[in-house]
């Protein structure tokens, strides 16, 4: 890549459908990330060997952008649904005044005396939970903003 492009002769970087663009470039750059999201979405968009530089026109610009923007959204998607199948938590590595804790502030009735009873009625307790993702999400983002914790105040909730 050259230091500095002549702007008055600078055009787009990439081969479309294999065909050199000759649109003039623009400040756009096509990224490592770019390159990634055009070939998992199968564009027929490539960088041509033949220029110094990776700048993009404007067209390319907008296109490549779509490209990254829907290509980033869909695999957040699929990561956090695969992420949520296998999600578990180790109450194991809690200590016992803490499970004891738990169990009294969501008052569960089990019969639980030993670590291993305890951290199996816990764990099925936790597991049975409905969570709602942005209002907790909002909800800590509030109390880190705010520097309270609502749990602190005996008039909420």
């Amino acid at each position: 890549m050259a230091a500095t492009v002549d702007w008055s002769k600078a055009t787009c970087c990439l081969l479309d459908n294999g065909k050199r663009c000759q649109r003039p470039a623009s400040s756009a750059t096509f990224s490592k990330r770019a390159k990634r999201a055009v070939s998992a979405k199968k564009l027929s968009m490539a960088a041509s060997d033949s220029v110094d530089h990776n700048y993009l026109c404007q067209t390319h610009k907008e296109r490549v952008a779509a490209a990254v923007s829907s290509f980033t959204k869909s695999d957040r998607r699929k990561k956090r649904d695969e992420d949520a199948e296998d999600y578990e938590v180790n109450f194991n590595q809690l200590h016992m005044n803490t499970l004891k804790r738990y169990k009294k502030h969501y008052k569960l009735n089990k019969d639980a005396s030993s670590k291993p009873d305890l951290v199996e009625a816990i764990s099925t307790h936790f597991a049975q939970q409905d969570v709602i993702e942005m209002d907790t999400i909002l909800l800590f983002t509030h109390m880190i903003k705010s520097n309270t914790n609502r749990f602190d105040k005996a008039d909420m909730d």
